[in-house]
């Protein structure tokens, strides 16, 4: 038996807190080494030059999260069908839907990197640069969105089939040589924000690559993949976008609510404030590492268990992966209120940038026990296949409760009602799909009876 058809059958009788802290506990150490991408490029750029260099590279974050919003769109649909098929044994779709996922975001790759080169200008302004930190996001940007082809290498599709261990890998060695290559590029070559751009591509590339070898050369992959599954099949396509779209409602209103706040603090505070929320922003990447990581681990039980029948099973992944999700929350929230000034000196030593960043985190972490029990009601509904409900809660959090809060709140308290209706729209959007969610495991009990 292969080591990745061993994975599936612990996906469907191994104890499921155990599996659930033993695949979180990897893929939240994948997220911690991937997350470093923007870490690192934010520590050394710091140093080499300053505040307005970091918001020049940290107001492309949005741009970065759109393209996530394409891969996961296309991984995550993908990733869903795979796990449901490998539950009843049809690796035949599990390999069409793994391959067609890869096709369709590299042809959108390229084609936001041709539109993104010709409407550079246009771009920037939409995402709300300010003169002073304007030519440090034009070299940042320009360099990225050559490479977007290389920005995701499908690790959520690895872990669908249980292979979290080939995952966590595929992140830890691109990022280690992001490690190493950023201040070779930033300061031997003295190339600055290009240099910290190219690190990242050149490391992106090697994490698409290792994908490409799993998925078609190596023996480890239970869904081993030829030319042929390349071959777009519309059916396949129109399964992992329904699936994949409120996976990319949900990251792209983040990059939306990102551009919103840009702007909003362009008004309000000018560069240092953009600034000094782009500094925060890398802070609570990182501290919503183990979040990520339960959300991840929790999605191929969830598939495999559903797809497989197992509602008892399903109903306890679901529950014990949304208690440890509230607990790391409010671990967050109270590091967040206790030592955000430490956190923000890391990367920054002016003290209007400290003192404006701790403010933020200190508000924006009462969000974080909510939004992490959310993203996995979220989860659950992506990876049944019910695309609808997933949409339409992932369009609610942002079009519906979150922008109308952030432009209400900062007309009313300026630039900390920016922040406040981060937390408010977290808790509102939560009490919403809690009503659902509260429908679908009282389901799971008709069921198990």
């Amino acid at each position: 038996m292969s080591e990745n058809l061993q994975s599936n059958d612990k996906l469907g009788s191994a104890p499921v807190k155990k599996l659930l802290y033993r695949m979180s506990v990897q893929t939240s150490f994948s997220v911690l080494v991937y997350s470093l991408y923007g870490i690192v490029d934010a520590f050394f750029i710091a140093k080499w030059g300053g505040a307005s260099a970091v918001g020049g590279i940290s107001i492309i974050f949005p741009l970065n999260i759109f393209l996530y919003a394409v891969s996961i769109t296309a991984g995550s649909g993908a990733s869903s069908i795979v796990s449901r098929a490998i539950g009843r044994k049809d690796f035949e779709t599990a390999k069409t839907a793994a391959a067609n996922a890869m096709m369709m975001f590299w042809i959108t790759a390229v084609i936001i990197t041709v539109f993104g080169i010709i409407f550079m200008d246009g771009l920037l302004g939409f995402l709300g640069v300010t003169d002073e930190i304007q030519p440090f996001a034009q070299s940042y940007l320009k360099i990225i969105l050559i490479g977007a082809i290389t920005s995701t290498g499908f690790s959520n599709v690895i872990r669908a089939e249980g292979n979290t261990s080939f995952a966590m890998y595929q992140w830890i060695i691109p990022t280690l040589l992001n490690l190493a290559l950023d201040p070779v590029f930033i300061f031997v070559f003295k190339m600055g924000v290009r240099g910290a751009a190219i690190s990242t591509v050149i490391s992106q590339a090697v994490s698409a690559s290792m994908c490409v070898y799993y998925f078609f050369f190596s023996k480890k992959s239970s869904i081993r993949l030829s030319a042929k599954h390349l071959k777009l099949q519309s059916s396949i396509i129109k399964d992992i976008i329904s699936i994949g779209c409120p996976a990319f409602f949900q990251q792209a209103g983040s990059s939306l609510s990102l551009v919103f706040i840009n702007n909003f603090l362009k008004k309000y505070g000018g560069g240092n404030a953009i600034s000094s929320f782009g500094i925060a922003t890398k802070i609570t990447t990182f501290m919503v590492i183990p979040q990520q990581g339960i959300v991840y681990a929790a999605k191929p039980l969830i598939g495999y268990s559903f797809g497989a029948g197992k509602f008892k099973r399903l109903r306890e992944t679901i529950f014990s992966s949304g208690r440890m999700n509230l607990i790391f929350g409010l671990i967050i929230l109270a590091l967040l209120q206790l030592f955000p000034v430490q956190l923000m000196r890391i990367f920054s030593s002016d003290p209007d940038i400290i003192a404006a960043g701790s403010r933020m985190l200190r508000i924006i972490s009462l969000s974080f026990p909510f939004s992490g029990v959310f993203n996995i009601c979220i989860e659950y509904f992506q990876s049944v296949g019910k695309a609808k409900s997933a949409a339409f809660y992932s369009v609610f959090n942002t079009l519906i409760v979150m922008i109308p809060l952030l432009l209400i709140f900062s007309a009313l308290f300026g630039q900390t009602g920016i922040f406040v209706s981060i937390p408010v729209s977290a808790m509102l959007s939560l009490l919403v799909i809690g009503f659902s969610m509260k429908k679908v495991l009282k389901e799971f009990s008709l069921n198990i009876s």
